[in-house]
């Protein structure tokens, strides 16, 4: 057990006033007088490799409790600020160095051992405490005791893949961290056919809200969907934000949201445990691809929306990763054992085949991605035309994306061995279906995210 560790012997310290691993101050409290500690030593599960107490002991243990009974423990103090400058030292003058993440064994096995779905406050407090910078592709990097380091060879990361050409643009800094991005708050796993997610199942989910003209002050009108890459910027569809009707303006981006008809939104049969309130935020410039309907209707059906201010990143909250290493990738085939993926969409568009019902809480359906040159030949019949730049999903009868999913998020989950978790990376924007959602036979397409990387960096970057 971890408490055991934390009783283990150790140089006292006298003095109340401590700072955490990064510079963050804080008080030597007794453990039990410390609620953010409290909830993540209870977090972990056990059996906890040996490494996980001795990372929390070399970070948080501050002295023995008062008689040598239990243990104090440098409680981070309230809504006190980083330190301009993050510094990376253990207590006790414990070795360390801020290093990649990935290279720190112990704080993996950390976060491979918390329980899921996250207490609301714990990764604010996972953060202020371990991570100490980024480094110069925006990858983050934490206080590692340096006897864990000896003895680790590096695990490469995702982003130092000689596949991801990405790696080193100036846009990715503006975005997701890769320690932070695609965590669902509901690991365990009513868009046509499909099931109410949970609270935090799709934290990067958001509502673009409209408001028509002549009506000051009314509520806005939710009719599409987007994905949060970034604490900023949002990813859509084009159709969403240009050619809208007449009267009709983007006004308001609702993160955080579930239930569109309730004011708190709850775990099902959970009351006390509910979620923060949504969060909604003005639009401060949307750029939609410039060949946005050329040649052909639909295609390049990709927009960016940056935000007035951050989002206020939480369990509910939080971005979805981008698929920088998937050039090559079609997406076709169900894999298998550990590293089976899951393809899955989500919205609060319509639930029946007509596009009418409006679903009031988070939809999502599992998909599976089809043969683009089978889905060309379905749509080129019916007069439409695709292109290599799309992925079609779908085309189960009554299973379906619809009306008002438009925007939403075509989604790909895997696990991730460096974190310990499945990590969701966003492959496809709902773009337009058949007539009749959940037709039998013809898939629902999506814009490739793939095939828009260079470009959507580059917006975020300019």
């Amino acid at each position: 057990m971890v408490l055991a560790v934390l009783a283990g012997p150790v140089s006292p310290q006298q003095q109340p006033a401590c700072r955490l691993p990064t510079g963050r101050p804080g008080t030597c409290l007794p453990l039990p007088s410390c609620p953010a500690l409290t909830t993540l030593v209870t977090s972990l599960q056990p059996p906890l490799p040996g490494d996980v107490g001795l990372i929390i002991r070399d970070a948080f243990l501050c002295g023995a409790g008062s008689g040598g009974r239990g243990v104090s423990v440098c409680c981070p103090a309230p809504d006190a600020p980083l330190p301009a400058q993050l510094s990376c030292e253990m207590q006790g003058g414990v070795g360390a160095e801020c290093v990649e993440y990935s290279a720190c064994s112990p704080f993996l096995q950390l976060l491979g051992n918390l329980a899921r779905p996250f207490a609301p406050a714990l990764p604010a407090t996972i953060r202020s405490s371990f991570l100490c910078g980024l480094d110069s592709a925006a990858r983050p990097k934490v206080c590692c005791p340096s006897a864990a380091l000896a003895a680790a060879k590096p695990v490469p990361t995702p982003a130092t893949s000689a596949t991801n050409k990405y790696s080193g643009h100036p846009g990715l800094a503006r975005l997701q961290a890769g320690l932070e991005c695609g965590l669902s708050a509901q690991p365990d796993r009513r868009i046509v056919g499909g099931r109410t997610a949970l609270p935090g199942q799709f934290p990067w989910l958001v509502n673009l809200g409209y408001q028509r003209d002549g009506r000051p002050g009314a509520a806005p009108l939710f009719k599409c969907g987007g994905s949060l890459v970034g604490p900023r910027h949002v990813l859509t569809a084009a159709h969403c934000v240009v050619e809208l009707p007449r009267g009709f303006r983007l006004t308001v981006v609702r993160a955080g949201e579930w239930d569109l008809d309730s004011e708190r939104d709850c775990q099902p049969g959970r009351p006390q445990d509910c979620a923060p309130p949504h969060q909604d935020i003005g639009v401060s410039r949307v750029i939609h691809h410039p060949s946005y309907g050329k040649p052909q209707a639909f295609q390049n059906d990709i927009a960016v929306i940056e935000l007035e201010r951050e989002v206020t990143s939480n369990l509910f909250v939080s971005p979805i990763c981008l698929p920088l290493g998937d050039d090559t990738e079609n997406y076709l085939g169900a894999r298998s054992g550990a590293e089976a993926a899951l393809t899955e969409v989500a919205g609060w568009g319509a639930t029946s085949p007509t596009g009418r019902n409006p679903a009031t809480t988070l939809q999502f359906l599992a998909v599976n991605v089809t043969d683009t040159q089978a889905c060309t030949e379905i749509y080129k019949e019916k007069g439409g035309v695709l292109t290599e730049k799309q992925i079609c999903a779908g085309g189960q009868k009554g299973k379906d994306s619809c009306v008002g999913d438009s925007g939403s998020g075509l989604m790909r989950g895997r696990p991730d061995r460096e974190r310990a978790a499945d990590r969701w990376d966003l492959i496809g924007v709902v773009s337009f279906g058949p007539r009749l959602c959940g037709t039998e036979g013809v898939p629902g397409v999506y814009t490739r995210v793939n095939s828009y990387l260079q470009w959507v960096l580059d917006t975020v970057a300019s």
